[in-house]
């Protein structure tokens, strides 16, 4: 089916690699042999009665954040709101992604779907809140963005993803990448985490955003991860410690890859086994 990991490398790197690809290459070889080499894929998980899958929940977030932000900008009003007004106008987005009847199409309960979309609205009202209050200078500007980087001398890979927000300072030309988190995994230290839990998103999508011809005059703010399921966590990758982390972290991700260029693909077991 393969006749060698330098066979599967090109074939992704053509497509280019996701941070999310990444991670599952470092936490487990075998894995992602299994998934990127044999392209077996995960099984199907069954349907539940009583639950919203967490990646369905998380893409409801998405769209809901992404027309809630998208409005708001469009209007210029990021900065003009309350805190009524802007429930408000997140009352509409949620309308358009989360009705009564939706039940049908994920085959839950309705009583449990009732409860479901209460406690999705209570946690984007919540964060879109304080979030607001976090912005500062920067408003969001961009949403849910399909990019790609190619490769350089110093990281010979093409890179790609979707950033869920842009956030831009027009007065003085700089950008911050955000990106959005169901679950709160890792420390406050991204840059740590890197290496330690192997949170590649902030490095890879600044690593990106500095590429985007549409954002070549401004200057980089760095990242963040901003958590929704508990309560409001904002984590900081400042443009100052991408740059320190920048060599070590280029070289963690080449050594990552050599192991498929290599055809090493041993197994790291751990509960994704």
């Amino acid at each position: 089916m393969v006749k060698g990991g330098s066979e599967i490398f090109e074939r992704e790197n053509q497509k280019g690699f996701s941070p999310s690809a990444l991670q599952e290459l470092g936490q487990c070889p075998l894995k992602y042999f299994f998934d990127k080499g044999l392209t077996l894929g995960d099984p199907d998980d069954p349907l539940s009665r009583q639950e919203l899958s967490a990646d369905r929940r998380g893409t409801v977030y998405h769209e809901i954040l992404k027309d809630f932000y998208e409005d708001l900008y469009r209007r210029g009003l990021t900065h003009e709101l309350f805190d009524s007004a802007a429930l408000e106008y997140l009352n509409r987005a949620f309308a358009r992604h989360c009705r009564a009847e939706d039940y049908r199409l994920y085959g839950i309960y309705p009583v449990v779907w009732e409860l479901i979309l209460q406690d999705i609205y209570e946690k984007l009202s919540a964060f879109v809140l304080e979030d607001l209050h976090q912005l500062g200078s920067f408003t969001p500007a961009r949403f849910e963005m399909p990019v790609s980087a190619e490769a350089t001398d110093e990281l010979p890979l093409r890179l790609r993803g979707i950033i869920d927000r842009l956030d831009v300072d027009e007065k003085t030309k700089t950008l911050r990448v955000a990106d959005y988190k169901s679950s709160r995994k890792g420390s406050k230290n991204l840059d740590v985490d890197f290496f330690k839990e192997l949170i590649f998103q902030p490095f890879v999508y600044v690593w990106i955003a500095q590429r985007l011809k549409e954002w070549e005059n401004y200057h980089s703010a760095g990242s963040c991860l901003l958590s929704i399921n508990k309560g409001y966590v904002r984590r900081e990758l400042s443009a100052d410690a991408f740059e320190q982390m920048r060599p070590r972290a280029c070289d963690f991700l080449k050594m990552l890859t050599g192991f498929i260029q290599n055809g090493t693909f041993f197994i790291s077991p751990s509960d994704l086994c």
